[in-house]
């Protein structure tokens, strides 16, 4: 007797989740660890890079973030970037943004133009072909990407701006250039961006670490793929101790920090007895190796 329904994809989904930081100049770390992960994995899998850079979305199915994460994951799965190019995207907006002095003093509207046209400097200096002005959703995204935000009124329950068209209820049409600005809207050096009726806010407030709403959302992403061969989060942190003289700062960073690895360890636990398919790599980590080989050998399974 013939069954009813769709068939499955048998095939296990990579996922990756970016943790957001209150201090972006802390994000650099992620894309060093993800760089060497990536690297260590063309070079276990045999692949001749021929002196380029790995392309994350060439390893993930999907990957989500929040904060300069999010920025990350846009970047990594919308324009297709290399963990390089991410690098100096990066470095760019730690130049000319985030050690500038419109942002030390907080400025929010020159923060927001000075923004746009970083946002279109990085775009042309790297050499990036999609506009930044198109669609965020793509027709077949061959890595989809989950950004989290938040309704600037209701800060409550966190949002995603999704570059793919999923089950249920639909993300708010949005260009990719809205999308990275909801990222950064902290409300404390970027205003809320207006994307149709809403405004939003970045996330790192109630979901610095993403990896939950990334899990939940896999049903959504991947109806015809049940099965998950690994979910790696990757936290910020410092690459050189750096003193914080602003006690209110220093509290809220550590908060923050500690809210990120809480979320690491609970989800790590709750998938305990399902298999060791979660990897939390951080430069905290002092087992960072170990993990970030044994995350490689499950990618190439």
């Amino acid at each position: 007797m013939a069954t009813l329904g769709t068939p499955k994809d048998p095939t296990p989904l990579t996922a990756l989740a970016l943790d957001g930081s209150s201090n972006p100049l802390n994000a650099l770390s992620e894309l060093y660890i993800l760089q060497d992960a990536a690297g260590r994995w063309a070079s276990d899998s045999g692949i001749d890079l021929g002196g380029d850079d790995v392309c994350p979305s060439d390893m993930l199915d999907i990957i989500g973030g929040t904060g300069i994460g999010g920025f990350y994951a846009i970047l990594f799965a919308r324009s297709e970037l290399t963990v390089d190019q991410a690098i100096q995207a990066h470095r760019i907006l730690e130049e000319r943004l985030f050690r500038s002095e419109i942002w030390l003093q907080k400025q929010q509207n020159d923060c927001l133009d000075t923004l746009n046209v970083i946002l279109d400097d990085i775009f042309a200096e790297l050499d990036i072909d999609v506009p930044l002005d198109s669609p965020f959703e793509d027709v077949n995204p061959s890595t989809k990407c989950v950004a989290c935000v938040l309704n600037a009124v209701s800060a409550e329950t966190c949002r995603l701006l999704r570059n793919y068209r999923p089950r249920g209820r639909q993300s708010p049409p949005c260009s990719i250039r809205q999308v990275l600005q909801a990222t950064f809207a902290d409300c404390e050096h970027l205003p809320p961006v207006k994307i149709q009726h809403e405004y939003f806010i970045s996330a790192v407030s109630g979901y610095a670490n993403p990896v939950h709403v990334l899990m939940k959302e896999l049903g959504n992403a991947f109806p015809k793929r049940s099965s998950v061969a690994c979910v790696a989060s990757i936290g910020t942190g410092r690459l050189s101790p750096q003193p914080l003289t602003n006690v209110t700062d220093s509290a809220s960073l550590a908060r923050l920090l500690q809210s990120s690895e809480l979320v690491a360890n609970e989800f790590a636990s709750q998938c305990h007895a399902l298999g060791p398919f979660f990897f939390r790599l951080s430069v905290a980590s002092q087992t960072q190796r170990e993990r970030q080989r044994s995350w490689m050998v499950w990618l190439k399974q």
